[in-house]
This record gives C-alpha cells, structure tokens and sequence, in this order.
C-alpha cells in the first residue's frame, strides 16, 4: 500500500510536469478545443438521454418524475385532508407540477440558454473594453504575452539575488498560465457536470421533504454560472491592468536578472496579483450563488403566499355563488 508522503510527492512531480508542459504548449487553441467538444459532448448526451426510452438512465430519471409527482400530489392531499394546507397550496403545487415538467421536457435547452447568458454577459463586457467578444482572445493574448518576457541566462557567480529571481519568475510564469488555463476551462467543467447530475435532482424538487437537495444543486450551477461569468470579467480586466503596466508587447522582451533585477521583480510582483485575484473569483462565485439561491427561496415564498391568498379570494367569490 502506497505511503501518504509517497502519493503526495507523486502528485508534486506531476503538478511540475503539468507546469512545463503549459510553459509551451498551453494556448488558446486548447481551449478552444476542450470547450468546444466537451459541451457539445454533453448537450448530445443529455439530449439522448431525454430522447432515448430505452436507455436505463432515461427510464430511471422519468421513473423518478413520476414518482416524486404521485408522493407530492399524495402529500398534498392528504395535508389538506388534514387541514394542514389549504385548497390555495394544494392548487399552486399543481400548477407548480405543470411547469417542472415542462421544464424537464426542455432541460437541454433550457440550461443551455441560461448558461448561454453568463457567456453573453461576460463576453459583452470583454467587447466594450477590447473591441471583439471572441471568447478565445483574451486567454490568447495574455498567454503570448506572458510567453515572450525571457531571461538571459545567468551563472552561479552572478549572486543570490539575480539566481533567486530567476527562479521566481520562471515558477511564477508557470503558474500564472497553468492559473489562466484551469480558470478558463473550470466553469465548463463544472457545468457539463451540473447539466448530466441535475437530471437526478430535478425530480426531487416535486416533494417538500427532499426540495433543499435539488436547491443544493441549483446553487452549485449559479456557482459555476457565476464563476464563468466573474473568470470572463476577471480575465479581461487583468488583460487591461497588464497592457496599462508593461504597455503593448509585440515581440520577444530579454531582461538580465543582475541587472534588470528590479524590473523582474516587479514584474513577478504583478503576475502574483493576476494569480491571486483569479483564484479568489472562485470563493466569489460561491458567494454570489448562495445568497442568490436565498433570494430565490425568499421570492419563492413570497409567490407561494400569494397564490394562495388569491386562492383563497377565488373559493370564497365561488362559494358566494
């Protein structure tokens, strides 16, 4: 049985090979590529399994539907049999029924729309301040900039200072395009994974009892809906905050580490902040997302006691005459 340290080490030398590998090989094409296939990959996928009746998984997922909508309508009545609701509740709750599976009809769709809204919204955000809303032009430029600051080569008589920015700034290089990739590529994987998993919660929102796991879910997606907008927003503005601090770089840019040595540390200085503000969006996805699901559950409520209070008011006029 493999050691933790062992494991751990592993993991280490494979982070630092995944480091060199971006170091030359990362560009925009990649993620044009992985982008590409896996979302079409997955809406292909959700659209056979909604399709498809003789799939297990399609059975299992209609079989849940059902289920969950006999256990509520049964919960329902039987509240109200029990004085527990009242007709306003048990009436809402089936109109409620109609629009969940209207809305599973359309899942594939649906979810592509609403994802397709945080792409709209961040890339016109990047249109205003670049001029063009291909979502592969910011990643691009900021990867063939990052690429073309060099350091000419240094011997260990050139001091601890000039051998340890080397260091630095190479590390550093290599980490602020490992961050840019993954940041570029997390909210599709994220959502290709809440688009599959989702067609397992959806049913449960139909029942009180197991309503907060699909609410759960729901806010894990706004997690990555936001974070996918928030990465398009955050990666522009570092695209912007770059050009201000170094300016235009259209070709290769050596410094000497003895010499230039404040110049690369400034530089390596920048990059930490890119690499520390694209990391945080992730906790500020998070945010966003849990106090937008309150607002939802709030606003849910809030609709829910007004059906019923308009509920109530169409029972009495009937019973008027």
């Amino acid at each position: 049985m493999m050691k933790i340290s062992t494991i751990r080490n592993l993991l280490l030398i494979l982070a630092i090979n995944v480091m060199f590998f971006a170091s030359s090989q990362l560009h925009a094409q990649e993620v044009s590529r992985s982008d590409t296939a896996l979302n079409g990959a997955i809406s292909t996928f959700v659209q056979n399994v909604l399709t498809d009746d003789t799939a297990e998984f399609n059975q299992f997922v209609k079989a849940m539907m059902v289920a969950m909508t006999f256990i509520g309508i049964a919960w329902y009545v039987i509240g109200w049999a029990l004085k527990k609701y009242d007709v306003g509740t048990l009436v809402v709750y089936l109109i409620s029924c109609f629009v969940i599976w209207a809305f599973y009809a359309n899942y594939n769709e649906a979810l592509s729309d609403l994802w397709g809204w945080s792409d709209s919204i961040g890339l016109g955000i990047q249109e205003q301040a670049t001029g063009t809303d291909d979502k592969l032009f910011v990643v691009n430029k900021l990867m063939e900039t990052i690429g073309r600051f060099f350091l000419d080569d240094i011997s260990i008589l050139d001091g601890l200072l000039a051998i340890t920015g080397m260091l630095f700034f190479t590390v550093i290089t290599l980490i602020l395009k490992v961050v840019v990739f993954i940041a570029s590529q997390w909210s599709i994987w994220g959502y290709a994974f809440c688009k599959i998993i989702g067609l397992v919660f959806l049913p449960l929102v139909l029942w009180p009892v197991t309503r907060s796991v699909f609410t759960n879910w729901f806010q894990m997606f706004l997690g990555f809906w936001f974070f996918n907008l928030f990465i398009k927003v955050g990666l522009t503005l570092y695209y912007i905050y770059f050009n201000a601090i170094f300016g235009v770089v259209d070709g290769p840019v050596s410094f000497n580490p003895v010499a230039d040595h404040i110049a690369i540390m400034r530089i390596n200085l920048h990059m930490l902040v890119g690499i520390m503000f694209l990391i945080s969006l992730g906790a500020l996805s998070g945010m966003m997302a849990q106090g937008f699901g309150g607002a939802v559950s709030a606003t849910s409520r809030s609709m829910s006691n007004t059906s019923k209070d308009a509920a109530k008011v169409i029972t009495q006029f009937i019973a008027k005459i």
